[in-house]
């Protein structure tokens, strides 16, 4: 890390503990309402740790959640139908994430989609930005796989050579 560009001084850090590492990480995903209970982050699900979604799909279910639920509660109408609609919501927003996660955690390497993404990805900036923005998570699974999308890194991969960067000027 000493060669990264402003990296910090790390030749007098000492180890605090061991690594931790995790294999055979469970994959558990549970319906997000059942009955008058609602679950939200990792009561809702806890898949592999490798793509921190975590805190963030937990905070964003739970703001799913008093969404639907807290102007019932207020108006003194039946919870029911308000926790169906944010279980229909939380399948609709997560069930493609999930699906890649589950799928990257199965296999080994990167399957063909993705290895286009990331090299159209290393050339272009446009592309570079819509990776990013899936990562991010301000962009869902449909939207990144979408045949456009697609059409683009495909356009970008074959047209510019390896070497060529999103980055100019950056080495490669």
């Amino acid at each position: 890390m000493a060669s990264f560009p402003d990296a910090p001084d790390l030749s007098a850090a000492e180890p605090c503990s061991n690594l931790a590492l995790i294999k055979d990480y469970p994959n558990l995903w549970r319906p997000p309402a059942d009955g008058n209970v609602a679950l939200v982050g990792d009561a809702l699900m806890s898949i592999d740790p490798l793509w921190g979604v975590g805190c963030g799909f937990a905070f964003q279910t739970t703001e799913w959640l008093v969404d639907e639920v807290a102007p019932v509660l207020r108006d003194g109408h039946p919870v029911a139908p308000a926790l169906r609609s944010y279980a229909k919501r939380v399948s609709r927003e997560l069930n493609g994430h999930r699906f890649l996660i589950l799928d990257y955690a199965r296999r080994k390497g990167f399957n063909a989609v993705e290895r286009l993404s990331f090299s159209a990805a290393a050339k272009d900036a446009a592309a570079s930005r819509h990776l990013h923005a899936f990562g991010a998570r301000l962009i869902g699974p449909a939207r990144f796989l979408s045949p456009g999308a697609l059409l683009r890194a495909a356009r970008v991969d074959f047209r510019r050579p390896s070497a060529e960067s999103a980055q100019p000027g950056a080495p490669v």
